[in-house]
């Protein structure tokens, strides 16, 4: 099942559904926010309202720092460790990144960070992410129930990208650019080299 992704979207439908992806992961985060500030302001200071809407507006800031390192040109790529923590469901995850040299330049750390946006995307119940490689080279595995690549990169076709598979898209437009290329090897498994 080697398939090697070629094919690519119209940079502004790419942008338009990056958008719509930034919007749609800020969403949740955000209405949970305004409901408990809401709660806050109607009950008067509950510290237990309070609390949740510190750690929903904690989420989001990690999130948007994600997102930013992930696809943000001119921004700095944090430890991957720390991208782990800002990733959807990250409570469900469980990821190893061992396989990793310690020390990487920041296109190669910026493509992990889409890499792992991409796994955690596949993994709608939680699972294990494994990351390893080298300066040129990548593998990902993912583990768990359910846990699927989107359909897009099994199929090659990259140019109908949607809210869903548009982190497949910008991690495989970024391995391009370092001149690698995105192949999915099996159902849970992808490498780029």
């Amino acid at each position: 099942m080697d398939v090697l992704v070629t094919e690519f979207p119209d940079p502004l439908v790419l942008a338009g559904a990056m958008c719509a992806r930034i919007c749609h992961d800020m969403a949740g985060t955000l209405g949970a926010l305004s409901g408990m500030l809401d709660m806050q302001h109607e009950d008067g200071a509950d510290s237990d309202t309070l609390e949740v809407a510190r750690s929903c507006a904690r989420d989001l800031t990690l999130r948007l720092r994600l997102l930013r390192a992930a696809w943000g040109g001119d921004s700095e790529v944090p430890d991957l460790a720390l991208a782990v923590a800002a990733l959807p469901n990250a409570e469900r995850l469980r990821v190893d990144m061992a396989g990793l040299p310690a020390e990487q330049e920041e296109a190669m750390r910026r493509l992990c960070v889409s890499l792992l946006i991409v796994a955690a995307s596949a993994l709608p119940r939680g699972g294990a992410i494994t990351l390893a490689g080298g300066s040129n080279a990548l593998s990902v595995k993912i583990e768990g129930q359910r846990a699927a690549w989107p359909a897009l990169l099994l199929s090659q076709d990259l140019r109908a990208t949607d809210v869903r598979s548009v982190s497949a898209a910008m991690a495989s437009l970024q391995a391009r650019s370092m001149g690698l290329a995105v192949r999915v090897v099996s159902p849970t498994v992808i490498e780029v080299d």
